[in-house]
């Protein structure tokens, strides 16, 4: 088990999710692929020892960059964004 933090795969009823943001004891997690976030309490995840890439982008906020298949997901809006668009545009 490893400590749950930003960046974190963590599994929810039997699906992989990664961590976006954590307030207090709420978690809101992404599936990848999808854009549906959900909002659960910690101790209801089971934490991957594995963590997604973090990256600061030239527009001054913060990605995360899946390990496998290289999806991008925006810390500021809790969204995964377009590759082409952040490789052209966000990546330093």
């Amino acid at each position: 088990m490893g400590k749950l933090a930003i960046g974190s795969y963590v599994q929810y009823k039997g699906q992989w999710y990664l961590a976006c943001s954590i307030i207090n004891s709420l978690v809101t997690i992404l599936k990848p692929g999808a854009n549906a976030k959900l909002q659960v309490h910690s101790r209801n995840l089971k934490v991957s020892k594995q963590h997604a890439e973090f990256l600061w982008g030239k527009d001054d906020r913060g990605y995360l960059v899946t390990r496998k298949s290289g999806e991008v997901a925006s810390l500021s809006t809790n969204r995964w964004v377009n590759r082409a668009w952040f490789d052209a545009q966000v990546r330093a």
